[in-house]
């Protein structure tokens, strides 16, 4: 095995890893009471969960997050970005 497909393998490892890590807080999360909001980011093998309690910092996250699903789909539609 070359260093470059050793290198790919290591990130699929990375990045497997990282889903697995945030998905596992993402559950231990979901399951305490009260009202929440949560979020996962996937960047890269960087697993980011977010939570929140108050409500202002709910409608920031999601905000944030509308942003970053919306932000590619219209450079995308400016023709920023080729698909």
């Amino acid at each position: 095995m070359s260093l470059p497909e050793a290198l790919v393998l290591v990130g699929l490892i990375l990045m497997a890893l990282g889903a697995v890590l945030g998905l596992l807080a993402f559950l231990k999360m979901a399951s305490r009471p009260g009202p929440r909001a949560a979020g996962f980011l996937l960047i890269g093998p960087i697993p980011i969960v977010f939570y929140a309690r108050g409500g202002k910092l709910v409608w920031a996250i999601l905000v944030l997050m509308a942003i970053a699903l919306l932000a590619p789909l219209l450079a995308m539609a400016l023709g920023v970005l080729s698909s």
